[in-house]
């Protein structure tokens, strides 16, 4: 409430005061009737001055609304009279062609040649509060996305949480047929080269099972990616490199029917993930472009730099402010409906024929790049094309040298003793028949603690701890602390399809950590293997004790 000073003026000041008011401004007699009136209030209501003058206040308000205005005006005028009215009244107008909008109104008493009048100036807050409401629906429908989103993650961590479990069985079971068929195929080899019109056939169809074991292999490692529970090998990395050394296969892979166009920024920044993966993500990308491209188009990958602000973060509350790298597919294909683009990144869920898509793909896209800290966002409408947005974060940290890795060697050179500790009988089996091909002695144990009791009671000497990561009882990590307890210095090198208990919460593997990761060839395990080994072997020399 404001008090309200009673002004003493004579009417021709009055009207040069209503005349020089920059809003809407009348004077009006304390029983309705308008004296004066400005142009801008003209304006807005759009009478001219003859249709205003004499007329009652309330004539200007819808006619729903004059009655209740007229029976409230005795209560105006007493809380005017007693200043005691607020500052501002919140009512509808009415203009001269229909239309009703919102107004406030202040008002204020003034005695122009002995009588008494009120002031009054009107304020059009019709576009102030239309602008309000875009505001608040603008802000429900950001809350909203931002639930939705929440709720897409939650519901994507327990998925791949059920894919972690699903992944560790599946691959042990993928290992034993793996290698039993890598087994059986040697052995055709050398029949069919003796018989070849009768064996041939048979290797033939041995080669496709392995090669559907393969393809199941890949398909499970889809799932660890999509569940963020596969290896990350994050380091800092030129993601214009990636794009540049995967070039050739995307030309392949797209057909003649559709034109490839790399933009790359040459000021970009470098990334911080796993150079690998970010591939596979490039490469669905690209696979889905393709495939929204029936009939041809073009297709545009880019990379640039962009930098989020606090109130974009906001949005995408996986985000931090700062720069991030921005890896672009684009394509002028069919475009997506709004109900599909909704469940995109959905495991499993997929537009297209039965038979003819996982609907991991965009899943693993989805899992890679949340792991990585980044984010990925579809655009798209039906007839004008779809363009994914990856954006990556930013390291100061310089790229590491390429290295190559251990060289695959088929023999384990000196041979030595290896611990070999997995619950499956039949991958365990496998495994020492891997092992013991390659020249090395094997003793193996069931689980954890039938491990250590080897360990302690064994007279010779042991090379190398070879263990699995999720077993009953104990898990490997803990038999990998325990058994160098034991036997200080020994060599430890872990295999799982399921590797979360040995790594950090970034998914990445602990540091002196090292993986052989189901389902496993011979040329990979023996790989690790052997560099386990022969490192064992140059600390043991060297009278190193660790």
């Amino acid at each position: 409430m404001i008090q309200n000073a009673v002004v003493q003026t004579d009417l021709a000041s009055l009207r040069t005061c209503v005349d020089l008011s920059p809003d809407p401004a009348a004077a009006v007699r304390l029983t309705g009737d308008v004296v004066l009136v400005n142009s801008r209030m003209l304006v807005v209501f759009g009478y001219s001055e003859d249709q205003v003058i004499g007329r009652s206040a309330t004539d200007f308000a819808p006619e729903a609304t004059r009655e209740l205005l007229r029976w409230q005006r005795g209560d105006f005028v007493s809380l005017l009279l007693a200043g005691q009215m607020p500052e501002t009244i919140r009512l509808h107008a009415r203009r001269s062609n229909g239309a009703t909008f919102q107004v406030e109104v202040s008002a204020c008493v003034v005695v122009a040649d002995g009588e008494l009048m009120a002031l009054l100036t009107v304020r059009d807050i019709e576009q102030r509060l239309s602008e309000l409401e875009a505001q608040e629906r603008k802000r429900a429908l950001i809350d909203d996305r931002a639930l939705a989103r929440r709720n897409q993650a939650e519901r994507l961590e327990s998925l791949g949480q059920l894919a972690g479990g699903v992944a560790h069985d599946f691959n042990n079971l993928l290992g034993v047929m793996l290698n039993y068929t890598t087994f059986v195929e040697e052995e055709l080899a050398e029949a069919a080269e003796s018989n070849g019109e009768h064996w041939t056939p048979v290797l033939e169809d041995l080669i496709q099972v392995r090669r559907a074991v393969e393809r199941a292999a890949q398909l499970t490692r889809q799932l660890l990616v999509f569940g963020r529970r596969e290896v990350v090998r994050a380091r800092p990395f030129n993601v214009n490199c990636v794009v540049a050394g995967v070039e050739p296969m995307l030309r392949r892979t797209i057909g003649e029917h559709i034109v490839l166009d790399i933009e790359l920024d040459h000021e970009v920044k470098r990334a911080f993930a796993d150079p690998g993966q970010i591939e596979n993500v490039l490469l669905n990308l690209v696979i889905n472009a393709r495939d929204a491209m029936p009939g041809g188009g073009s297709l545009t990958v880019d990379t640039g730099m962009i930098e989020l602000d606090p109130v974009t973060v906001a949005q995408r509350p996986q985000l931090k402010p700062g720069e991030y790298v921005r890896l672009r597919v684009s394509d002028t294909g069919e475009g997506i409906t709004d109900d599909v683009l909704e469940r995109i990144f959905e495991p499993f869920f997929t537009t297209k024929p039965k038979g003819e898509g996982t609907g991991l793909g965009l899943a693993t896209v989805y899992g890679i790049v949340q792991q990585a800290g980044g984010d990925v966002q579809l655009y798209s409408q039906p007839g004008l094309g779809t363009t994914a947005s990856v954006l990556l974060p930013v390291t100061e940290a310089e790229s590491p040298e390429e290295d190559d890795g251990p060289e695959l060697l088929r023999d384990g050179g000196e041979g030595g003793t290896i611990l070999l500790v997995e619950d499956q009988v039949a991958l365990r089996e496998v495994t020492r028949r891997l092992l013991e091909r390659n020249g090395y002695d094997v003793i193996t144990a069931p689980n954890g603690m039938a491990a250590l009791r080897i360990a302690h009671d064994h007279q010779g000497h042991i090379d190398l701890v070879l263990t699995d990561v999720v077993m009953p009882g104990m898990l490997g990590k803990e038999l990998g602390e325990r058994v160098t307890l034991v036997r200080p210095g020994v060599a430890v090198v872990y295999m799982s399809g399921y590797a979360q208990p040995v790594l950090t919460s970034q998914g990445t593997l602990n540091p002196g950590v090292v993986l052989v990761e189901k389902p496993f060839s011979e040329a990979e395990l023996m790989s690790k293997v052997h560099a386990a080994v022969e490192g064992h072997r140059a600390q043991v020399l060297a009278g190193d004790p660790r």
